[in-house]
C-alpha cells in the first residue's frame, strides 16, 4: 500500500513525503473471512469458507500462496472435496466442500496453515437429512424355535452419510 506522509508546524507550509511503500511483515495468523454454513447433511457447503493469512498488525499477507487445510478437531462429521487449498494473493478460497453430519449436532472447522496458530470456525451444523445411503441394524435379532416368530425382531434403519435416519 502506497502512503504519503504530510508535515505541518503552526504558520509553516506544509510539506509532503515521496511516496511511502508499506508491505505486509511475515505471515502470522489467519482470519476467517467467510464463515463454513452447512445445509442438507451430505451437500456442498451453502457458503463455501474463505480464510486470510495476515501479519501481525492484522495486513492481509498479499504475497503469500501458503497452503490452508480444513479439519475436523471433534468426533463425528466428515468434510469431503479440496481440503487443502494453497492460498493466492493471501486468501485461500474453498470451492467444493461437502459436510456431512448429525442433525442438531454443532461441528467446528479448523483451518491450519505451517506453523501459523489454527484458526475454528463459529459452530456449523447440518439443517436436513442427505439422501439414503446406508442400512443400519438397530436391533439384532434373537432366534426362536423353528416355526415360530422370533423372540426379538430386527430392526433396520436407513440412513444418509452422516448417520442421520430417514423417515
Amino acid at each position: 500500500t502506497n502512503y504519503v506522509l504530510r508535515f505541518s508546524s503552526g504558520t509553516l507550509t506544509s510539506i509532503n513525503s515521496d511516496n511511502l511503500i508499506v508491505t505486509p511483515g511475515p505471515a502470522a495468523q489467519l482470519i476467517i473471512s467467510a464463515q463454513p454454513v452447512a445445509g442438507v447433511s451430505a451437500t456442498p457447503l451453502t457458503t463455501q469458507p474463505q480464510v486470510l493469512i495476515r501479519d501481525a498488525q492484522g495486513n492481509l499477507v498479499d504475497n503469500s500462496t501458503a497452503a490452508v487445510t480444513v479439519s475436523l478437531p471433534g468426533a463425528g462429521g466428515l468434510i469431503t472435496g479440496t481440503t487443502t487449498i494453497n492460498a493466492a494473493s493471501g486468501i485461500a478460497t474453498f470451492t467444493d466442500l461437502t459436510f456431512a453430519g448429525l442433525l442438531a449436532t454443532n461441528y467446528t472447522f479448523r483451518f491450519a496453515s505451517g506453523t501459523l496458530p489454527p484458526v475454528d470456525s463459529q459452530p456449523v451444523a447440518v439443517t436436513g437429512v442427505g439422501a439414503a445411503s446406508q442400512l443400519v441394524i438397530t436391533t439384532q435379532p434373537v432366534g426362536a424355535a423353528s416355526g415360530a416368530a422370533l423372540s426379538t425382531p430386527p430392526i433396520v434403519a436407513i440412513r444418509d452419510s452422516g448417520g442421520n435416519t430417514l423417515t
